[in-house]
């Protein structure tokens, strides 16, 4: 637990939750199509799902670096 407070801030624990969700359902789905070899719509659904949260994250959270960056930067300025 020691390494989740210190190494992982809030931000970067919620899109490591969603990674692991994102493997597990994977996993999930490999089995799903070992055993019945087909994988539901609603499986599919759920994967890209995901996978559009984790780069909505991403991409989100690379925006607000770059806005925080040019705050930082007028502030010097001024």
């Amino acid at each position: 637990m020691n390494f989740l407070r210190d190494g992982l801030s809030i931000d970067e624990f919620k899109v490591s939750i969603l990674v692991v969700i994102l493997i597990l359902a994977f996993g999930f789905g490999i089995f799903n199509y070992i055993i019945a070899a087909d994988i539901s719509d609603n499986w599919l659904n759920l994967l890209k799902t995901l996978i559009y949260v984790i780069a909505g994250v991403n991409a989100i959270e690379g925006v607000s670096k770059i806005v925080t960056k040019i705050e930082n930067h007028k502030e010097e300025t001024t």
